[in-house]
């Protein structure tokens, strides 16, 4: 099998090699220092990225809920604006209708003091 398939001996050939080679740097204590390191490194960076996903899906999560907040404070205020308006108008109406009996007392008692100063000036 190995005679008719060259081209499999060779990637068998290449693997071995590349197992051989990581196996000779295993067995030296630098190399397998380096090694470690490596494998450390890689294992932290996963991890550091898993957690900086993480922590940007959260971040995106607490913009949402801020979002939502902010319209919902904004929809409070405006009915709060439009109740003070309210407020307002229906104050102003009734300082209208104060003014207006008021002014309509005041004509009256000018009136009264007219005709009272009419009669006493023919009594």
């Amino acid at each position: 099998m190995a005679v008719h398939n060259n081209g499999g001996v060779f990637v068998v050939k290449d693997r071995l090699e590349a197992l051989e080679a990581r196996i000779e740097t295993a067995l030296d204590e630098a190399g397998l220092k380096d090694f470690t390191k490596q494998v450390a490194r890689d294992a932290i960076g996963d991890i550091v990225n898993d957690i900086v996903e993480e922590l940007r899906v959260k971040k995106d999560d607490v913009i949402n809920q801020v979002a939502v907040e902010r319209l919902d404070v904004d929809s409070r205020l405006k009915e709060t604006q439009g109740n003070f308006d309210v407020a307002i108008a229906e104050h102003v109406v009734r300082i209208d209708e104060s003014m207006e009996r008021i002014d309509r007392l005041v004509k009256l008692s000018l009136l009264a003091s007219l005709v009272s100063l009419v009669l006493s000036l023919f009594m």
